[in-house]
């Protein structure tokens, strides 16, 4: 049972506000794609893609500038540690990076402990604090950031020993405190709140499941499930198996000469104590599909579809034609005048944007190319993406298209010479890769000499629109259908949020509105028991950012509502509906109500609205079945006699409402507003929600309401429910 539906949403208003004014909690989403965290995209010069910067003349071409990298010295410590140094000295500045040489690990069941150990580095050693941390570092202006191998800061000149003692002690002697694991897992908990209603996020989580498989560790991703299997020994244990100095590398790169460098790495990095290499990781080699699949996730109440069309790709790093793909991807997908982005954005109007991406990768790379577009016109941009492939694969690119994209891909690598830590990541993939000594100095000169048969040969090599997923993350009831006709053998698969593959049955539904409503109050204690409540009063709480809100509701069977917010102890906003008199106050602030705010609180003024549908007016239209919190749910889409719609799920197992949408018009613009109600327990008889998440509205983050309170049939004093 659930008696605050719509005037929640309204008041999510006020949150969206409160939210505005003060730091939302920075998104902690699902672990990063594996395969990007050890690439990086760290070989080709200038990235995945290339800078929107473009000339609309383009000038002739002439001979390939000679390039002089900084030169970078080498050294290796008796624990094994390689050090790489890149001298320069423009600034008094000099930047510290410890990362593990870890191709690939994998994480199971507790897919996550990586990112989680590695945040923990940083929040205490064995004669630090986290706060003494932060402090030491603050005082002298410096920075230090940690990853699941990695570790990295940097700090002026004047203040390097006070940095390093630091540094090396959050390196070799972290404690990995429990009370702030505590605090990771539930901020991390918070952030798959987050991503599971962020359709990029979802699209990310499923490309990786479906591209690599669950066994790789490219397709292993975090999830409710794996966060709670993870303890604090798991961090310590991942750390004392990867964190090797035989298998790391240290670069520095700044303020600071050859002899200088020795000194440093043997007065603080000297002291960690090597071990045996791990073993190597086995697992079975992703394949590329063998014919177009149509991978779909339903996103309840979408107004947009993502689309991600995307694959594995063995493409080694240092691979000979890598200078000729990276033009060929630039030309479709890799800057703003690409193909795609044109067909899709500025001649059709279909998307804000459109990009594409080919990775190299010591273990298994991908292609990768997405847009976000209008359900209307989804399978309209797949055609076109499809089209702009096929096209690049079949006709020669024109000089000047090609000219273009070449002069600006040499600009981007000029651009990153200008920074010091460009030299070191290159010293650091000859190191890694084995590359030759000039594979940076001649990139200008193998990017020149580029032909427009060579982008074809990449084309034809790398891009497989007939062997590709095309994930699309969107509402099944607008979409899904149209997508058929791109599958080969017209079947649309659907997967939950985590890549999970489900079976959504094509059947006719024999069962009717007025039958799922009365299904869901036998669910919530029968009708019996529900007519019997005349009164209900739920106190709810959220926090974020250790600020707590919270919510007090009382509701009567005389079409009585009353709501307080709070955060903290200020008074947010009061809202007051009785038998059709509306009255707000927000921030201590009489708020006007208009005829639409009355007829939404109707809705909220009874303790089961449900059982007063009928004598609304309120028509109920199926729309089929859908998975939703990892569970089927029947679709409701209800209109009330004043032409108000939502739409409403109910689970096909338990008869309970999982979810409710609610959309509306914001200028022009199409707001989506949603609620799952979540781990429903019986008071006195009756089932209620006692976990209810919201998003959309304009709220930056997934807000999840706590019920910690519930009484009924209880004295409500009737003065609360005056209007003045």
């Amino acid at each position: 049972m659930n008696i605050f539906n719509n005037f929640t949403f309204r008041m999510m208003a006020s949150v969206v506000l409160i939210t505005a004014m003060i730091n939302c909690t920075p998104k902690v989403g699902g672990k990063m794609d594996r395969a990007t965290e050890q690439s990086s995209n760290t070989e080709n010069p200038n990235g995945q893609s290339v800078s929107d910067n473009f000339r609309s003349q383009v000038p002739k071409g002439g001979p390939a500038p000679i390039i002089k990298i900084g030169k970078s010295e080498e050294f290796s410590l008796p624990n094994g540690l390689k050090v790489i140094l890149v001298e320069n000295h423009k600034l008094p500045v000099v930047s510290y990076q410890v990362l593990m040489d870890e191709e690939a690990w994998t994480e199971g069941e507790k897919s996550g402990v990586g990112n989680i150990a590695g945040d923990l580095l940083t929040r205490g050693t064995t004669s630090r604090s986290k706060a003494q941390i932060d402090e030491a570092v603050d005082f002298i202006g410096a920075r230090i950031n940690s990853g699941a191998t990695s570790l990295s800061g940097s700090a002026l000149t004047k203040h390097t020993d006070k940095f390093l003692e630091v540094f090396s002690d959050v390196l070799m002697n972290p404690v990995f405190p429990k009370s702030e694991f505590e605090k990771i897992v539930k901020e991390t908990s918070s952030g798959l709140a987050s991503s599971k209603e962020d359709a990029n996020e979802i699209s990310r989580n499923v490309a990786s499941v479906i591209n690599y498989g669950k066994d790789h560790p490219y397709g292993e991703i975090l999830t409710e499930k794996t966060l709670e299997n993870i303890r604090v020994e798991d961090c310590k244990s991942f750390y004392k198996y990867y964190w090797n100095p035989s298998n790391a590398f240290l670069v520095m790169v700044g303020d600071l000469n050859l002899e200088e460098a020795k000194k440093i790495a043997n007065e603080y990095f000297a002291g960690w104590k090597s071990k045996p290499l791990n073993k190597a990781v086995t697992f079975s080699q992703p394949e590329i599909p063998i014919a177009r699949t149509i991978d779909f996730v339903n996103k309840a109440g979408a107004v947009q579809s993502v689309i991600r069309m995307t694959y594995p790709l063995d493409m080694p790093m240092g691979a000979e034609d890598r200078t000729a793909t990276s033009v060929m991807n630039s030309i479709l997908g890799g800057y703003f005048q690409s193909r795609i982005n044109q067909n899709l954005r500025e001649t059709h109007a279909y998307t804000y944007g459109a990009r594409s991406s080919i990775s190299s990768d010591p273990l298994i790379g991908n292609f990768t190319a997405s847009t976000s577009v209008r359900n209307e016109v989804t399978d309209s941009a797949i055609y076109e993406l499809i089209y702009e492939v096929n096209k690049l694969r079949t006709e020669l690119v024109d000089d000047k298209e090609l000219e273009m994209v070449k002069n600006v891909l040499a600009g981007s690598f000029g651009r990153r010479l200008e920074r010091a830590s460009t030299v070191a990541t290159f010293a650091l993939n000859k190191k890694r890769y084995g590359f030759p000594d000039d594979y940076y100095d001649t990139y200008l000169d193998k990017l020149s000499k580029v032909t427009a048969e060579d982008v074809l040969d990449a084309a034809q090599k790398y891009l497989k629109p007939d062997n590709a997923h095309f994930i699309v993350v969107g509402s099944k009831s607008d979409v899904a259908e149209k997508l058929k006709q791109f599958a080969p053998d017209g079947k649309v698969n659907f997967y939950n949020t985590y890549g999970e593959k489900i079976e959504i049955p094509d059947e006719p539904i024999s069962i009717s509105p007025d039958e799922i409503i009365s299904n869901y109050l036998t669910a919530l204690g029968g009708v019996e028991l529900l007519e019997k409540v005349n009164s209900v009063k739920q106190v709810l709480s959220t926090s974020f950012q250790g600020m707590t809100m919270t919510m007090i509701n009382h509701v009567t069977n005389k079409g009585q509502f009353r709501s307080e917010m709070s955060m903290g102890e200020q008074a947010v906003q009061t809202q007051i509906y009785n038998n059709g008199k509306v009255g707000l106050q927000a921030m201590g602030q009489d708020m006007p109500a208009d005829e639409a705010m009355v007829e939404d609180f109707k809705y909220s003024a009874y303790p089961v609205p449900e059982m007063m549908y009928k004598e609304w007016g309120v028509k109920g239209a199926i729309e089929g079945v859908e998975e939703i919190n990892d569970e089927l749910a029947y679709v409701v889409k209800w209109q009330a006699g004043s032409g108000k719609t939502w739409t409403e799920y109910y689970s096909k197992e338990t008869g309970l409402k999982t979810r409710i949408v609610n959309q509306s018009d914001a200028n022009g613009t199409t707001v989506t507003q949603t609620m799952n109600m979540l781990d429903y327990k019986p008071v006195n008889g009756i089932r209620f929600a006692h976990k209810t998440t919201i998003s959309g509205g304009g709220m930056p983050m997934v807000l999840e309401m706590k019920l910690d309170s519930v009484e009924t049939n209880i004295e409500i004093d009737p003065t609360l429910f005056e209007i003045k």
